[in-house]
């Protein structure tokens, strides 16, 4: 599969149509083919690697090569093929600006880093021959979205059809079928294809969470490997073969455990497998602060200077948090990932209203407790968690917070009865509450009967927000 995937690189690179550097002189095409024989190895046998090992393969792979090698990592630069002898160029330079859109979804934004760049063109360079591709790495990388942003991009310039499945432990092989074929136009009898021209790429998350029959099998990831094994299905009830044409096979799922299953290598040797490493704290920063920066745009000029004391605390909490919290048999829902932080800044971002740093330091430490706190199942955690965001406040806001102001009731932010803001006047909240189960009751035959205290105000407030 390694050998394959190296193949299938210098293949993509090195393709007729787009490759410039095949009618060079010797000597300058064996310069490309060096710097291409470098780029491809450390992608195809160390692409799949987790930080720590793409840190000793690189050093490994940069003693042992004896050509010409870029400054830097390895993986920090690709073969530009438009200079004679081709050149390393660092991903950086092409590395596109963010600009913030405040009319995109909050789940549609994706700033673009060194990680985004260099995974969507691998990804690019696999579809371009057709070679499928399986993106993995922990939950928050950012796999699904690289992908989905990628194939977006390559709508219209690549005159692509992508068709997007997401797969559950009840997925099962004939509801992945159908699905599929729905989605394809019928070319003849036992022909299907994208609209028109159009070449398909089928991408599929969490393709590993499928539940195992009896025999340790996934029939819908089995019907996969048939469909890249074979390019089709056999029909259901009449048992004829329908084959799909111009089609690729694009994969993202996180590692094995937790409900996921290990893949199995029959499947597995189709395809070229990357790794979504853990993005740094640099990397963290520049993502964080790129939002919020861009949506407290429209504030006060105190409130845009405390982009960065969020951002660090947040992700020094993150980090505190994932170091001290374990999961244990009886807390095993400790989990935490990067999707926890970027739940932070959403909540952030549901505000309107915001105008004083004591404002945005306490809409930060509301949804600190809401992410961190509202998972902790014992006092002991509870307070040692509250210790540390006064620890932090203090340090990045500069505010001095006491314990009272952590207790569960009395910092609540709310967007029930106006925009999403602090929740100073209980009483209001409570009468609204009442206003709408009597409304609810008129309405129905089976009423309401629900008494409204502090305890219940508060679950309804930690739920709203999330919906």
């Amino acid at each position: 599969n390694l050998v394959r995937s190296f193949c299938n690189l210098v293949n993509a690179l090195s393709n007729p149509d787009t490759c410039p550097r095949l009618n060079d002189d010797f000597e300058a095409f064996k310069k490309y083919c060096d710097k291409l024989f470098v780029f491809c190895l450390t992608w195809s046998l160390g692409g799949a690697l987790d930080s720590t090992g793409m840190l000793r393969f690189d050093s490994q792979l940069s003693t042992d090569l004896d050509m010409e090698l870029p400054k830097g990592s390895l993986y920090g630069c690709f073969v530009n093929s438009s200079k004679k002898g081709g050149e390393y160029v660092t991903w950086e330079s092409i590395q596109e600006e963010f600009v913030y859109n405040s009319e995109m979804s909050y789940f549609q934004i994706l700033v673009p880093t060194v990680d985004t760049v260099r995974f969507e063109q691998l990804l690019r360079y696999n579809i371009s021959i057709k070679n499928p591709t399986f993106i993995t790495g922990y939950t928050g990388v950012g796999k699904s979205v690289i992908i989905s942003n990628t194939l977006n991009k390559m709508k219209e310039s690549e005159n692509l059809f992508p068709i997007y499945m997401t797969f559950s432990a009840q997925t099962s092989s004939l509801e992945t079928q159908n699905s599929i074929f729905g989605k394809l136009d019928s070319k003849r009898k036992d022909v299907f294809g994208g609209p028109g021209t159009k070449k398909v790429a089928l991408m599929v998350d969490d393709v590993n969470m499928p539940a195992c029959e009896v025999y340790g099998a996934q029939p819908p990831v089995e019907l996969l490997r048939q469909l890249v094994d074979a390019g089709g299905f056999y029909e259901r009830n009449k048992y004829f073969w329908k084959s799909i044409k111009n089609f690729n096979l694009v994969c993202a799922a996180g590692p094995a455990g937790g409900g996921r299953n290990e893949m199995t290598p029959r499947f597995l040797r189709h395809f070229q497998v990357l790794n979504v490493t853990d993005p740094t704290q640099e990397t963290l920063h520049k993502i964080f602060s790129s939002i919020l920066g861009g949506f407290l745009e429209g504030f006060s000029d105190k409130v845009k200077k405390l982009v960065d004391p969020a951002v660090y605390s947040t992700i020094e909490i993150y980090q505190t948090v994932t170091k001290n919290l374990k999961p244990t048999p009886s807390k095993f829902h400790y989990v935490y990932n990067l999707r926890d932080v970027s739940k932070v800044f959403q909540g952030i971002m549901m505000a309107r209203v915001v105008s004083t740093k004591e404002q945005l330091s306490k809409l930060w430490l509301h949804e600190c407790l809401r992410v961190f706190q509202d998972r902790l199942v014992c006092e002991e955690d509870r307070n040692w968690l509250q210790d540390s965001l006064i620890e932090t406040g203090r340090n990045h806001f500069e505010v001095a917070w006491k314990k009272e102001d952590l207790v569960p009731g009395t910092l609540v932010f709310s967007n029930l009865t106006s925009n999403y803001q602090e929740v100073k006047d209980k009483e209001k909240l409570e009468l609204f509450l009442k206003n709408k189960i009597d409304e609810y009751n008129i309405k129905n035959k089976q009423k309401l009967e629900i008494a409204i205290f502090d305890q219940v105000l508060i679950h309804v407030l930690r739920i709203t927000r999330v919906l």
